[in-house]
């Protein structure tokens, strides 16, 4: 489907003209965990809502992705990449596919992108370690960060203070994706929050963005 096509495209909800929400999904391409995870996420929001998602992300991400029958823009960004870099390549990507919002999971690039061309964002991450970092200061350019921990683990900039949504952890490791961990960790992992839950928390934030 090419992208006027897809930007056309429009459903009938209890009598309601909606159109369907063209997705920029950005997955944090270092390591698996990511991608599986993010592949849940969306499995779980396209049975909660009308969506069209195309992926970006690069290296071993890029590839379990699309092994799990996503499209993917692969950003060909390597795991020593600049943050600049990758800036200048997320802004050329939404500007090419002009989606109405970006969903990130920890690439910190992508909201500046979608804020540099007025395409609002949404972020996804469980870690802000360093909240002075430059790459960190991208979060106050997004609409809401899906914190998936618990309040109080890491020190949350007070600017952020109204944008953040706590869900609680999720486990990245999916029963059908990724062998069982060992007992031991299974014995420490925290009472976890459903795909199922973020999905549906992003879906109630995407409802804004339908016309």
């Amino acid at each position: 489907m090419d992208q006027q096509k897809a930007k056309d495209t429009l459903y009938h909800d209890g009598g309601k003209r909606t159109r369907t929400i063209r997705i920029l999904f950005f997955s944090e391409g270092r390591g698996p965990d990511h991608a599986f995870r993010d592949a849940s996420i969306a499995q779980h929001l396209q049975a909660e809502c009308e969506v069209n998602i195309q992926f970006a992300a690069s290296g071993v991400g890029a590839r379990i992705l699309e092994e799990h029958g996503y499209d993917v823009i692969d950003l060909f960004l390597s795991e020593e990449h600049t943050f600049l870099e990758a800036i200048v390549r997320s802004v050329r990507l939404v500007a090419r596919t002009a989606p109405d919002i970006v969903i990130a999971d920890e690439e910190f690039a992508a909201p500046v992108a979608a804020t540099a061309l007025n395409i609002p964002s949404l972020f996804i991450t469980s870690c802000c370690q360093d909240p002075d970092q430059l790459c960190k200061n991208a979060l106050s350019y997004v609409e809401r960060i899906f914190f998936i921990e618990e309040p109080g683990l890491f020190p949350e900039p007070l600017a952020l203070d109204d944008k953040v949504e706590y869900v609680g952890p999720l486990s990245t490791r999916q029963k059908k994706l990724l062998p069982e961990p060992p007992d031991d960790r299974q014995q420490r992992q925290p009472e976890s929050a459903s795909y199922a839950d973020l999905a549906s928390r992003i879906a109630s934030r995407l409802n804004q963005f339908q016309s």
